[in-house]
């Protein structure tokens, strides 16, 4: 048997539901005339039911089906933490070990932290096998067992402890990574750190067009809501790929963690702050973003782009709008 608690409590608003996500939502409107092609002109705008309700039935699913996942048993009569998270879990032991059980306790903020605490208890007779897995960009992470020195974990492994009870201590310092997105979107990058995705923090404006009633007292009523953004969206980014990504980006904890609401459009935990040029020929295409202008940008003329100016990108899902594939430009 294997019994989980996942510790991150997190609210499903209805009102916060939109049936299609773009990389770059510059707004979400009715749009007769639009680019995505087998769904109707209300699928980006947000609220109970755009376009079609099944998100809405579904969408208390996410959470328990991702916990369900994150700790199981291995053939070799152990463990596995497969999905980092807060998570509380007690664990019947299987193979080798059967007829003992496990429990494990993971003290965490990932993803927004950068590093997990994990309580490891087991009644078995003999040291069971814990398997950590470590993520594929996590190229500098170290694990400390009992508070022995640190020891560099291989990224894209499972890390093997081998013990009947410990304290371990996992530390993934993840850096600031760029993501080609391909020649579709004419060398466009994206912007990542650790398992987060970033996006150009954009300002809106929110204009309700129809509320229902509801039966919770908390929440009375669910709003439907077109947005538009107001603030500049058609940049580049100044970054040269070929130097340290820091010369160019700088990543800052802005805030304390909402645990109720860790995607917080208000006061996002952590950003990451940049300068860009705006591409005034860089317009709408069908009512969205168009296509990216090729890279590097801004290099065909001194008055191709306009002066540099600092961005901030906050987490992706901490916002209604953004801008999360962008140009570049060297200067």
């Amino acid at each position: 048997m294997l019994a989980l608690t996942f510790s991150l409590s997190l609210f499903f608003s209805f009102s916060a539901h939109q049936y299609l996500q773009q990389a770059n939502a510059v707004n979400s409107l009715h749009q007769d005339d639009h680019i995505w092609l087998a769904d109707g002109p209300d699928a980006t705008t947000y609220g109970l039911a755009p376009n079609f309700p099944c998100c809405s039935s579904n969408g208390g699913q996410g959470w328990p089906r991702f916990v369900s996942k994150m700790v199981h048993t291995t053939s070799d009569g152990g463990i596995a933490l497969s999905l980092l998270g807060p998570v509380s879990a007690t664990v019947d032991l299987s193979g080798a070990n059967s007829g003992f059980s496990a429990s494990l306790n993971v003290v965490t903020d990932y993803p927004f932290g950068d590093y997990l605490d994990i309580t490891l208890l087991s009644n078995s007779l003999t040291p069971i096998n814990f398997y950590i897995r470590i993520p594929g960009w996590a190229t500098q992470a170290n694990v400390s067992i009992n508070g022995s020195q640190a020891v560099r974990a291989e990224n894209g492994t499972f890390f093997e402890v081998t013990a009947s009870s410990a304290q371990i201590h996992v530390e993934l310092n993840p850096e600031i990574y760029i993501d080609s997105v391909g020649v579709l979107y004419n060398g466009a990058i994206s912007i990542h750190r650790g398992a987060v995705t970033y996006g150009l923090s954009l300002g809106e404006t929110i204009n309700v067009t129809s509320s229902h009633e509801c039966p919770s007292p908390d929440h009375p009523q669910i709003l439907d809501y077109e947005i538009n953004s107001t603030t500049t969206w058609n940049v580049a980014l100044i970054l040269d790929p070929a130097k340290p990504l820091s010369n160019f980006l700088t990543f800052t904890r802005s805030g304390t963690l909402n645990s109720t609401q860790p995607f917080d459009h208000v006061s996002p935990p952590m950003q990451i702050t940049a300068m860009a040029r705006e591409i005034p020929s860089w317009g709408l295409a069908h009512g969205s973003a168009d296509a990216p202008p090729s890279s590097p940008a801004c290099t065909s003329s001194p008055t191709a782009c306009g002066e540099p100016f600092q961005v901030t990108f906050v987490p992706f899902g901490s916002q209604h709008l953004r801008m999360s594939v962008l140009p570049w430009t060297p200067t």
